[in-house]
């Protein structure tokens, strides 16, 4: 059985498979380990191998969307940092921050780092861009600044009262 078809079987309630990379996970300065991160309409969550032996998948950490407060990509100091990383840093609303580091690939030869390494951050903004996408649509009802992000409680703004831009106009 195929990797994807081991993630479809974890989807729950007409759920759909929106993104999934390989990823080493952290909390704090524990490792959780590795396996595969997914974006579903509903969830994300960090899949990986039963055990050695087992190779079924099973689900090792999960947040429901509507538990997500903020996600963010952390790109490292520069573009030529050899030592910088590229981060995935979800914050619950309750708990601990997760970071979720991507494999960049097959080995890197060095004069092939920095197209590697933005290739990375491309990953990386892939998946902010995603999950935020993602948790817009979970807040139904609400209506955010396309400049600040800001969650506003009332629709009929023009302007937004948080950094003061114009709102587009709903369809």
């Amino acid at each position: 059985m195929s990797g994807d078809d081991k993630i479809k079987r974890l989807l729950v309630d007409g759920e759909k498979a929106i993104l999934s990379d390989s990823t080493r996970c952290y909390a704090g300065t524990y490792e959780f380990g590795g396996g595969r991160l997914v974006l579903t309409s509903k969830r994300l969550f960090l899949c990986g191998a039963r055990s050695t032996f087992n190779r079924d998948h099973v689900i090792k950490k999960e947040f429901l969307l509507t538990d997500i407060a903020n996600v963010q990509g952390d790109f490292g100091n520069s573009m030529l940092d050899v030592a910088g990383n590229s981060w995935l840093v979800v914050k619950p609303k309750v708990g601990e921050e997760w970071s979720f580091r991507f494999s960049a690939g097959a080995s890197i030869r060095f004069w092939d780092f920095n197209t590697a390494k933005a290739m990375e951050k491309i990953k990386v903004s892939d998946w902010v861009n995603s999950i935020k996408l993602q948790l817009l649509k979970s807040e139904v009802g609400f209506r955010f600044c396309t400049t600040c992000g800001r969650k506003l409680s009332k629709s009929d703004f023009v302007f937004c009262p948080f950094c003061g831009n114009k709102l587009k106009s709903h369809p």
